[in-house]
């Protein structure tokens, strides 16, 4: 194995630190199983979301000097590109995108008569 220059060391220390860190919200996120506290506690399940993303947020900006490029397409809010049908049917929340106002009116008809929760998103221009 090669010999760290003394001035990598605390780059390799600092990114060690870092990994044990995201190491550390695997276990977390995998133990707490928020796809089943879904069912049983949604609030639980939600602070689970919120606190692994923030996780996430934290980590990225720990990231910054090492993956600029990255870090920064990871912390831009200002122009998310979501697909919000595809992450509420993955939470098994049933989903459709409407893209026009007499296809909302049907499919927001159609979920009132239904019981439960449903997802519309409304793209409409």
């Amino acid at each position: 194995m090669p010999q760290l220059r003394r001035e990598n060391q605390g780059l390799v220390l600092a990114l060690a630190a870092i990994f044990s860190v995201v190491a550390e919200a695997d276990r977390y996120f995998a133990s707490q199983e928020p796809w089943a506290l879904k069912k049983t506690n949604p609030e639980r399940m939600e602070t689970v979301l919120w606190t692994t993303a923030e996780l996430v947020r934290r980590v990225t900006v720990l990231c910054q000097p090492f993956i600029p490029g990255s870090a920064a397409k990871l912390l831009d809010l200002g122009d998310p590109k979501i697909d919000w049908v595809s992450l509420a049917k993955g939470l098994g929340v049933p989903a459709v995108r409407c893209e026009t106002a007499e296809d909302f009116e049907k499919v927001f008809a159609g979920a009132m008569a239904q019981r439960g929760p449903m997802f519309i998103e409304a793209a409409i221009g």
